[in-house]
């Protein structure tokens, strides 16, 4: 996939998706919100610190009106490569998991 260096993310989370708010698509549900998640997994932050990004997500997810017509919320790491955890889902349970 060519074009911005995040476009592979983005089509990998599901959010270059046809009716996905955004540039472009001029679609947009004022009650529903796309939430991601981007956690950094590189060497550049210590395993304390990978566990509190890890903790303050788990929270503010358990916090979250998760539904379709509320929320839905995607996770991603990055590192020397980015990689999908979950794309954008609407089940929690699978997001905390």
């Amino acid at each position: 996939m060519e074009g911005r260096p995040w476009d592979r993310l983005l089509h990998r989370a599901g959010l270059d998706a046809p009716g996905a708010p955004g540039p472009g698509t001029g679609e947009c549900v004022a009650a529903a919100t796309d939430i991601a998640f981007i956690l950094d997994s590189s060497s550049s932050i210590t395993d304390t610190e990978y566990t509190t990004l890890k903790s303050f997500t788990r929270t503010m997810i358990e916090n979250l009106d998760i539904g379709a017509e509320t929320s839905r919320v995607a996770i991603a790491l990055f590192s020397a490569e980015a990689e999908v955890v979950t794309g954008l889902s609407f089940d929690e349970a699978a997001l905390l998991n």
